[in-house]
Parts: structure tokens; sequence; C-alpha cells
């Protein structure tokens, strides 16, 4: 049987878990949950090796899943197990790209691969909307999560300031805003 290592938590998304289980099971592969906050980096004397669980375990098959949160920690301990002979099935760069609305959309578009009209804009104050139809209008977090902090209007002259919503960072505070996606309906 061969076995595949994935960095996640199995109770996020977990009927996509369920059904990539099942699918592993099929093809006779086990798949041996790690969870990302228990990975470590230990550099000394010139070498640096990614542990789990205070162990220097170098998976055969690794993939993540479910481990945005742990970027800093998940992405070199990847890059550790890629050097020294672990097959990465899912190069992070690629991964978090994949999770930026915004960085996605340019992506597309630099391939003449079809996607929805979006404006991308910093979310904390009156800039101008323009560029979409008619139509209804959504605002996504570039960097949203499961559907948190979406908002539907009916037109933009329906959309409400700030368009990152009530609790977005105004200019001159201290707080880093997010890239928001607003798109066509």
């Amino acid at each position: 049987m061969r076995e595949i290592t994935v960095l996640h938590y199995a109770e996020i998304t977990t009927p996509n878990w369920l059904l990539f289980e099942a699918a592993a099971k099929r093809r006779d592969i086990e798949l041996v949950s790690w969870e990302p906050h228990r990975l470590q980096i230990y550099c000394a004397s010139n070498e640096c090796r990614p542990y789990y669980d205070g162990q220097a375990l170098i998976p055969d098959i690794v993939l993540h899943r479910t481990v945005a949160l742990f970027e800093g920690i998940v992405v070199p301990a990847l890059t550790l197990w890629s050097a020294l002979g672990s097959c990465v099935l899912n190069p992070p760069a690629a991964a978090y790209l994949s999770r930026d609305k915004l960085a996605t959309t340019v992506a597309l578009c630099a391939h003449d691969v079809p996607f929805v009209a979006t404006l991308g804009l910093d979310g904390s104050n009156d800039q101008p909307l323009f560029g979409l139809g008619a139509g209804r209008v959504v605002i996504k977090p570039a960097h949203g999560l499961r559907g948190q902090g979406v908002r539907d209007f009916a037109s933009m002259d329906s959309v409400t300031r700030p368009v990152g919503g009530a609790g977005a960072p105004r200019p001159g505070n201290q707080h880093i805003t997010n890239a928001y996606c607003v798109r066509e309906h």
C-alpha cells in the first residue's frame, strides 16, 4: 500500500476530506494526517531539517490542504522535504497563489483563459468603481476563506462604502488592508 502524508486538519472542509479519503482507499493509498501546527524546522551547523512532532521524519509523498494560516512553517518544511527527496504533490507557491482571487484572475488573463470581469482594489476607501456591467455585483476579499466577507449587490450603484465593509480599515489606521475583488455576477 502506497502512503501519502497530508498536512491538514481533517475537520476543516470535512466533506472534501471524506471524498479524498474514499478515492485514496479505492486506489489502495493510505493517507496519513499530519497537523500543521506540529511542524518544526531546526537549523544548526549549516543544516536545516524539518521535524514533525519532534521527530526528523521525511515522508515519501506529501501534500497540503487547509494550511493557509501556517504558510510560514509549511512552505519551508515542504521546501526542505523536497530537497531531501520527498515528492511534494502540490508546490506551495502555486497552491498559495491559487488562493488569491486577484492574482488568479491576472494569471488567467495572461494566458487568455476566460474570466469574469473583475476590479481589484483596496477596500478601505472611496475609490471609483468602474468597468463592470449594470447587473449584479459581488465583492469578495482577494484572500477570502469559505465565503466569509462575500457581499452581493443588485448593481454597482447599490454598493455600500467602504467596499471592504463596515469593519474595513481606513487610510491612516495601523492595520494592513485586504485587497478586494469586485466582480460581475
